[in-house]
């Protein structure tokens, strides 16, 4: 019984566990499917600006002026970049915890299962400690039957002895 309480929680984790990885799964494939189509966007919006002709005063701007929008462009760039990583290592961490929870779930689990073992081992022994009791109540009733029926017989043997004594001395 114990053995197939073990398998049958093992298989439960099993599921859980699975379970649990198919959303992942279908996390991280929407994720993919998110990044994908950004990518798709930022393609078509690079298209879209090598199809455009230049803005009206861009043509008309400066190398330093130039260099400047490009420079802003740049830094926009690298924070939304920057935004990206942060992003990617809270993802990360995230999944770190969930695979920690689920760790600290089959630990509880497990903890469930042998403080139910311990309860029933726990009821058992109550159960044979009545039956001790009452087998020494019955053991202390018996010894004081026999003590009786020692008493009776001694007296018996008693009178036994005595009317052969008379017996003997009448003949």
């Amino acid at each position: 019984a114990k053995e197939f309480n073990m398998r049958a929680a093992a298989l439960k984790r099993a599921g859980e566990e699975i379970v649990e990885l198919r959303r992942q799964v279908q996390m991280l494939r929407g994720e993919n499917s998110r990044l994908q189509s950004q990518l798709e966007d930022e393609a078509k919006l690079v298209d879209d600006v090598r199809k455009k002709p230049l803005p009206e005063g861009l043509g008309e701007l400066g190398a330093a002026e130039l260099a400047a929008k490009l420079q802003r462009a740049l830094e926009k760039y690298r924070e939304e970049r920057a935004k990206g990583v942060e992003l990617g290592r809270r993802l990360e961490e995230a999944m770190k915890e969930v695979s920690r929870g689920r760790g600290l779930q089959r630990s509880l689990e497990e903890l469930e299962q042998a403080h139910l073992e311990q309860n029933r081992q726990l009821q058992r022994m109550q159960d044979e400690s009545r039956k001790l009791d009452t087998y020494k109540q019955t053991t202390k009733t018996q010894e004081k039957v026999i003590a009786k029926l020692e008493k009776i017989l001694e007296s018996s043997l008693q009178e036994v002895q005595r009317a052969q004594r008379v017996q003997v001395d009448v003949e």
